[in-house]
């Protein structure tokens, strides 16, 4: 299917609004485009009139456009959300059809946008419709939604292989979160749906590099965060490589802090930071391969080093080497501990990683 042309004023607002989206977050750059495509072929695929494809192709465009109300402290956290912020980001849904509502062309797709977070089973939101209470374009574009976003990439994890997607939504709609009908054709034709034609969106690298740094990056040594280190824990578990990890702090630092001062304890920290910046050269990517090291600072004076492979030997060597160098620059005494050594994580237990950190 070819995309869906519309050359008018409010149209183009609509793509505005869209890119808008995808500005403050670049990892979901030509999701709402995606699903929209993947949602007019299923309406296709079923049946549905000409004007009903469109009408849920369009949907699929504003699905998402109520996020725009949402703080980007919630919007983009890396974390597991409290439910605080889980609450706010469920009102999307109706921050979005409160928008299209001021589009007199486009009033008529709220029923999609306003409900395509709602379950078959009625334990979905904002307002827990259930079965076919819920719209046939809502339902529609549920199913798209949840494709695309466990195949697409985030920072915060790779996406999945679209067999395991499948298999992943087979057991959704089982548990009643999606309409079974509908995602058994939707599974059943998705290898043969093309795939979207990308138009060139907005793209900052430098506001990218800050907003990493912002949910990444300790602003006192710039050295990875507590954030960064469960995602690198998370995303080596998942390509299956081995975890080693080595914690260590200032020995006396309190009273270190106490006799001379905060901001001796700071640039005592800062400095630090350098040894291990050089030691380990944090990169803007959110990456992780066999043999890297990345140096992470969670709190006060605590440190760790995160190592990805099987030469455990080579790490603990080039670890001893470093701590001597750090001792004898700092003139300060340094207490390690290797909390974990050579092991090999699942994704299913590395949110239990926290309390290590």
């Amino acid at each position: 299917m070819g995309d869906i042309k519309d050359d008018s004023k409010e149209a183009q607002i609509v793509d505005a609004l869209v890119s808008t989206i995808e500005l403050r977050d670049a990892y979901t750059k030509g999701h709402s485009k995606r699903v929209a495509h993947l949602a007019a072929q299923l309406a296709m695929t079923l049946g549905l009139s000409e004007q009903e494809v469109r009408d849920i192709y369009f949907g699929g465009l504003v699905h998402d456009l109520g996020k725009i109300g949402i703080p980007d402290a919630v919007l983009l956290k890396p974390e597991r959300l409290t439910s605080a912020e889980y609450a706010m980001i469920q009102q999307h849904s109706t921050l979005s059809g409160i928008i299209i509502d001021r589009m007199d062309t486009w009033r008529h797709l709220i029923p999609l946008v306003r409900h395509h977070h709602e379950r078959i089973d009625g334990t979905g939101y904002p307002d827990g419709l259930s079965g076919e209470e819920i719209p046939l374009g809502a339902r529609i574009l549920a199913i798209a939604d949840i494709y695309d976003a466990l195949t697409s990439n985030r920072v915060y994890r790779d996406g999945m292989s679209p067999e395991k997607a499948v298999e992943l939504m087979k057991k959704m709609a089982s548990e009643g979160h999606t309409d079974p009908a509908l995602t058994e054709t939707f599974l059943a034709n998705v290898h043969l749906y093309t795939a979207v034609e990308e138009s060139e969106r907005i793209y900052l690298p430098n506001l990218e590099i800050a907003r990493n740094t912002f949910f990444y990056k300790d602003p006192l040594t710039s050295l990875f965060n507590r954030n960064a280190l469960l995602v690198f824990i998370k995303k080596a578990s998942a390509k299956g490589l081995r975890i080693s990890l080595l914690k260590f702090d200032i020995k006396g630092f309190k009273e270190i802090n106490s006799r001379y001062g905060l901001s001796h304890g700071d640039k005592l920290l800062v400095q630090i930071g350098t040894l291990l910046q050089d030691f380990s050269p944090s990169s803007e990517l959110m990456e992780v391969k066999d043999g890297d090291i990345r140096a992470c600072r969670t709190m006060a004076d605590r440190f760790f080093l995160l190592y990805f492979g099987d030469a455990i030997d080579f790490f603990e060597f080039k670890t001893e080497t470093l701590l001597k160098k750090i001792q004898t620059e700092t003139g300060v005494e340094i207490k390690h501990e290797m909390i974990i050594s050579n092991y090999r994580a699942d994704q299913t237990n590395t949110l239990e990683w926290g309390y290590l950190l």
